[in-house]
């Protein structure tokens, strides 16, 4: 599960607005579906969440730590991708070596690995998923 945003607090905003949604939904939600439209549907901005996650309510539990600042919950990944691009430039520079490395995660199941390079500035085809 992805969200983005250009500042932190609008970041906040949004993850609030997705647990406000999820409450206010009398019927059940699809996790993929939820997942592909936030993956699929949207502009990634500066300001990044990645959350890896398997049910609608660890999703929100999940969101719930984020938004009190808990440090240590497993599978939550956020950061400002611009202060990371260095980090993974090596690997956005050669979409061969990308496509590669992003195939054999989806294939080995490493979200984490995804979502984390994710909310560090790596650009990939969430349709992939």
């Amino acid at each position: 599960m992805v969200l983005s945003a250009r500042t932190v607090a609008q970041l906040k905003q949004q993850a609030q607005g997705l647990v406000d949604f999820i409450a206010a939904t009398s019927s059940p939600l699809d996790l993929g579906s939820l997942a592909y439209t936030l993956q699929v549907g949207r502009e990634a901005m500066e300001e990044r969440l990645g959350l890896v996650v398997e049910s609608v309510d660890q999703l929100v539990e999940t969101l719930q730590a984020y938004l009190r600042d808990e440090s240590d919950v497993e599978d939550v990944f956020c950061g400002h991708f611009r202060n990371n691009r260095e980090s993974i430039s090596l690997l956005d520079q050669d979409e061969q070596i990308k496509a590669t490395v992003v195939d054999r995660w989806i294939a080995q199941k490493k979200y984490a690995k995804l979502a984390d390079v994710w909310v560090k500035g790596l650009s990939w085809d969430w349709r992939k998923l």
